[in-house]
């Protein structure tokens, strides 16, 4: 990393802890600072920078997904207390079986789809979760840093590197704990 590309790095996250201040303490709305982020990113073309954006943009929004969770597991209330009511009514009232067992079908039908859709929402927002602690602990790992980094520093790097491929043809595949990949 060059003198010029560090200094970068530095301005870039002084000035988005700056806005992750004015986040919490509710200044600014999540839309806002993802814009303000975005700016920073192209005003000051960092590499850590342009990783962080990309890792949080990837993990996608938290509020959508729980959102999705509640209308499924609503759904799948509706049609559990469907269930019931038409196992009362079999009970209750002489009625065509066939009728019934079509009904039952597409009830239960409908709630295994629900169900399985709820486990996929359900494993995504679990990912997500992960995927934003590990680059928050990152990104606390390098605020821990005091004044530059002119070293290695193996806390960061692991902090930021998932996994290296070394080639027979002697290319390195740097995969990065955000997905992103880099070849060098």
């Amino acid at each position: 990393m060059t003198p010029k590309q560090f200094e970068s790095e530095m301005n870039y996250l002084v000035a988005r802890h700056l806005a992750e201040c004015f986040l919490k303490q509710g200044f600014m709305t999540k839309t806002e600072f993802r814009k303000i982020d975005d700016l920073l990113v192209r005003t000051f073309s960092p590499l850590i920078g342009k990783l962080l954006t990309l890792s949080l943009d990837k993990s996608g929004d938290k509020s959508e997904l729980e959102q999705k969770q509640q209308a499924l597991l609503t759904e799948m209330q509706t049609l559990d207390s469907a269930l019931r009511q038409l196992f009362q009514q079999n009970a209750t009232t002489v009625q065509d079986q066939s009728e019934y067992r079509k009904s039952y079908d597409e009830i239960t039908q409908k709630f295994s789809k629900a169900e399985e859709q709820k486990k996929l929402v359900d494993q995504k927002l679990s990912n997500l979760l992960e995927h934003r602690g590990i680059i928050e602990n990152f990104i606390k790992k390098l605020k821990e840093q005091n004044g530059q980094i002119s070293e290695f520093s193996e806390n960061l790097w692991c902090g930021l590197l998932d996994y290296v491929t070394a080639y027979a043809d002697g290319r390195l595949v740097f995969r990065f704990k955000n997905g992103s990949e880099f070849e060098g």
